[in-house]
C-alpha cells in the first residue's frame, strides 16, 4: 500500500494505491500475481482518476542463503484505466534478488 502527495505553484496531487501479492514457491520455482487499484486526486479543479493493475511474474529462483534467492522470469503487466474504459499491458523479463 503505498500513499504520496506533492504540492507545487499548480497546485498538489495526492496518489493513493493498494496492490497486494502473494508469492506461490515449489521447489526451484515460483508464481507471484497481483492485483490492485491506484487513485489520483488533484487540486485545481481536476477530477480524480482511478486505475486497475493485475500483474502476474513466474519463473526459478536460485537459492543464496536460507531467507534470499535470486528471481528471474517473465511478467506482464495490465493497468486499466477504470474512468476512461481504456487499458495497456507491458510484458518483459524481470531479475530480483
Amino acid at each position: 500500500m503505498s500513499l504520496t502527495a506533492a504540492g507545487g505553484d499548480g497546485g498538489s496531487l495526492v496518489n493513493f494505491g493498494a496492490a497486494p501479492f502473494f508469492k506461490y514457491v515449489y521447489k526451484s520455482f515460483f508464481l507471484e500475481p497481483s492485483l490492485g487499484i491506484n487513485v489520483l486526486a488533484g487540486s485545481g479543479g481536476g477530477d480524480s482518476i482511478s486505475f486497475f493493475q493485475a500483474g502476474l511474474w513466474g519463473g526459478g529462483q536460485i537459492t543464496l542463503t536460507e531467507s534470499t534467492a535470486l528471481l528471474l522470469g517473465p511478467y506482464f503487466s495490465y493497468i486499466h484505466n477504470i474512468d476512461r474504459e481504456d487499458g495497456t499491458g507491458v510484458a518483459g523479463l524481470r531479475l530480483k534478488e
